[in-house]
């Protein structure tokens, strides 16, 4: 299917031939590698484009799964104003970065994530899962760390300066709901034993 019309001398199974109407065929040892028709440039299943003197860049299909394969250096890809990550169809965004602007990371096309001029912001309820003793760490100095140790949780502030909660109405529960303090902005604080109040201040 794949012999060529048009050959090498020595060579015969290596050429070019017409693959079918309107597109002409490139095969080597027999087989097709490629043909050219009204559409473009096609290489078959597991035949790769590869570029460089060592064919470091390599671009090709196996049947299931496309690949774009680098091995000498970094990928570069440069674009104008912005860049799409889109599905097949085009009907969805996985990622959009903008020129002088935000990145937007999606979840079925809703932005959910993006970067700031003065930080990140997150759209919508954010959940972020930290494994045991991952720490979220805050300040140049990391001297604000939030963790969970596989028993224990905590909130340490290692660094300099205080610790400062600010609030108007401060409540502290147990995990099965049982008040344990309850503090107030221009009012009282109170005190619980088995989620009854025990101490009030007052003026």
């Amino acid at each position: 299917i794949a012999a060529p019309s048009f050959t090498f001398a020595n060579d015969n199974d290596t050429g070019w031939f017409r693959a079918g109407s309107g597109s002409v065929g490139f095969s080597a040892n027999g087989t097709q590698i490629l043909n050219y028709d009204g559409n473009g440039l096609n290489f078959v299943d597991s035949k790769k484009l590869q570029l460089g003197a060592g064919n470091d860049l390599q671009i090709y299909h196996d049947g299931s799964n496309s690949y774009i394969n680098n091995s000498t250096g970094a990928l570069y890809l440069r674009t104008g104003t912005g860049l799409n990550l889109q599905n097949a169809g085009g009907t969805e965004t996985y990622l959009y970065a903008e020129e002088n602007g935000a990145v937007f990371l999606k979840y079925d096309n809703a932005t959910k994530f993006e970067t700031t001029s003065g930080g990140v912001h997150f759209v919508g309820a954010a959940d972020i899962d930290f494994d045991d003793n991952a720490q979220l760490r805050i300040g140049t100095g990391n001297d604000l760390r939030i963790y969970h140790d596989g028993s224990n949780s905590y909130i340490d502030d290692t660094g300099t300066g205080a610790l400062f909660l600010k609030t108007n109405y401060l409540a502290v529960a147990g995990s099965n709901g049982e008040q344990i303090l309850n503090a107030q902005e221009d009012a009282a604080v109170e005190l619980y034993y088995d989620n009854s109040k025990k101490l009030e201040t007052s003026s």
